[in-house]
């Protein structure tokens, strides 16, 4: 039969024509028809040799083409994996970030265009026991540009036996899109100086940057900073927002580094006793250690302290101990190694007695009244020993007259030797003192000196003044008043001394009579219109005394007395009007009224 194609003949059981490899149907057994007239164009082409060989030809090309398309047909489908999978990328150009996603629904679908539900089930449950795997070999710290592999793995073998192989179209994928950064070192500007001393000093961390995001969103810590010395390797680690970060821009690449201990400050020995000083009290056998440090050093002067053993009652060559007492934790954080806290010295040099003049450190005093004159004494030394130990008394010191002969007396008491303070005393416990011109009883104002007069007037004014001011009236004179006065008889400049009775009015009654002498001040008030001090019988005056009591005047002409404490205050009122004499005790409470002697 012949092919319908190309009218070449094929072999009856032929499927294929051998010339042009088109299917052949099969053809029904020919009837008997008239001859043909004359041979086809057809005929012709293949009963021509040079045709045929040509024919044949094509007809070998034929049988390889159709063997190739066979074959090629029986060949596994590539499945490229990396059709299903997108990949994306974030973050900053240097540390960017990618993320790979699958569409595994497609995959499926694809897959089963080559063999059944049944059989996709059983290929991918053989090639995942097997380890089937497909990922990006690096996926963070990327930079724009950069070529990351891909990586399959899967038993091809197993997935041929389904018809299909795994393959990727590319083995490497292009990163790109992530944004510009600016790369920031956080460690540049760090300040590391070190607390304490070696082997116990401590890191302190301190960032002097002036960038902003390190300013407000980094802070760092120290691992293995504690307990260092030189050479040591300590860890400094930075904690920020890497969002925070990201959205500013910063590339930061270390967060963190690791440094070595240098110039670690060390402790320095530190001799307790190199500025001691020793000085010795008393003599011996009794001489007594006092230690006192002259140094400048800190630790010493706030934080030392010394007591002595055995640094009493001392003889030359004796051996005693001075201990020093502090801190040890004390000078450890201050970086001082103390070898020794006690040394041992010997007593050289000691101190040889002086011989003491008790009297030289004692003033005696005579005050009082002719025959009646007193003597005491005054200790004037802060000698130790003088004040504490010794002991004085007069043979006499009362009832003095000038002229007469005293004696001061001096004892040690028992229980303390003088040799223990650095002296010896003289032999004379005694000594006798003249007494010198005593004062006498003011019995005349010009007894005292004109300076006097002037001071003590002068005083009483002021006194009076500023009292009776505060009343709200005004002083308007100063008198005195004789012996002898009584009322009505004021003398006015009067310089002489008044024998006054003191009349404790209560409620317009007398008391007692007491007669004391007094130097009386009378001072006359103007009370008129004064809000306290109605006018006494239609009167705008009143009057107002001052006088000092038992005066006593030296024989320089100055008061024995203390001027101040001596003078006293009084009030005034007529004894014939009870009323304003109540009146004054009523607003005047505990204020003595007095007068002149009637």
């Amino acid at each position: 039969m012949f092919c319908e194609k190309c009218g070449a003949q094929v072999e009856n059981d032929s499927k294929f024509c051998l010339n042009c490899g088109s299917p052949v149907t099969p053809q029904a057994a020919p009837v008997a028809a008239a001859a043909p007239a004359g041979p086809s164009a057809m005929a012709k082409f293949f009963s021509n040799k040079k045709n045929v060989t040509i024919t044949a030809i094509v007809a070998a090309v034929l049988v390889v083409a159709i063997v190739a398309i066979i074959i090629v047909a029986s060949l596994p489908k590539p499945i490229y994996m990396d059709d299903y999978m997108k990949i994306e990328y974030s973050g900053l150009d240097g540390m960017g970030h990618a993320y790979m996603t699958g569409d595994g629904e497609k995959l499926r679908e694809d897959l089963k265009k080559h063999m059944s539900e049944a059989e996709l089930e059983v290929m991918m449950t053989r090639l995942m026991k097997q380890g089937m795997t497909f990922e990006l070999t690096k996926t963070d710290e990327l930079s724009n540009g950069e070529k990351i592999p891909l990586l399959l793995e899967v038993d091809n073998d197993i997935a041929k036996e389904y018809g299909v192989v795994f393959k990727l179209r590319s083995d490497t994928t292009t990163v790109s899109g992530l944004k510009a950064s600016t790369l920031l070192d956080l460690f540049a500007d760090l300040v590391i100086t070190y607390e304490g001393y070696a082997p116990n000093a401590y890191v302190q961390v301190e960032t002097k940057s002036d960038n902003a995001f390190i300013k407000e969103y980094v802070n760092y810590s120290v691992s293995n900073g504690y307990n260092l010395e030189e050479g040591d390797t300590f860890t400094i680690e930075a904690y920020f927002s890497n969002s925070v970060a990201e959205d500013q821009g910063y590339l930061i690449k270390e967060t963190t580094r690791e440094y070595i201990a240098t110039d670690v400050p060390v402790p320095v020995e530190l001799d307790l006793f190199a500025d001691l000083e020793i000085t010795y009290t008393g003599c011996e056998p009794y001489a007594k250690v006092t230690v006192t440090s002259k140094s400048t050093n800190e630790f010493i002067q706030n934080y030392v302290s010394y007591y002595v053993s055995n640094g009493k009652n001392l003889s030359e060559g004796d051996v005693f101990t001075v201990n020093a007492s502090y801190s040890s934790y004390t000078a450890e954080q201050q970086g001082y190694i103390i070898n020794a806290d006690s040394k041992e010295y010997t007593a050289t040099n000691l101190p040889e007695p002086v011989e003491l003049n008790v009297f030289d450190h004692v003033e005696v005093i005579f005050t009082g009244i002719e025959g009646k004159g007193k003597a005491t004494y005054k200790v004037v030394t802060d000698d130790v020993f003088v004040k504490n130990y010794v002991r004085f008394q007069f043979n006499k010191s009362s009832n003095l007259t000038e002229g007469e002969t005293i004696a001061l007396i001096y004892s040690v008491v028992s229980y303390v030797d003088p040799l223990e303070y650095g002296y010896t005393l003289s032999e004379t416990t005694s000594k006798n003192f003249t007494v010198p011109a005593l004062g006498k009883n003011l019995t005349n104002f010009t007894d005292l000196s004109s300076e006097e007069q002037t001071r003590v007037m002068d005083y009483v004014l002021k006194e009076a003044e500023g009292y009776l001011t505060k009343e709200g009236a005004a002083a308007s004179g100063l008198t005195l008043y004789n012996t002898g006065y009584s009322a009505g008889n004021q003398l006015s400049n009067a310089t002489s001394l008044s024998n006054l009775t003191l009349d404790s009015v209560i409620y317009g009654q007398q008391g007692s009579w007491v007669t004391t002498d007094y130097l009386v001040f009378v001072v006359t008030v103007d009370i008129a219109g004064h809000p306290n001090l109605p006018a006494t019988n239609g009167s705008a005056t009143g009057h107002y005394y001052f006088y000092l009591s038992s005066p006593i005047v030296k024989a320089d002409g100055t008061l024995e007395n203390d001027l101040e404490s001596s003078l006293v205050r009084g009030n005034y009122c007529y004894k014939s009007y009870e009323d304003l004499c109540e009146f004054y005790l009523d607003n005047f409470k505990n204020q003595v009224v007095f007068e002149p002697n009637a």
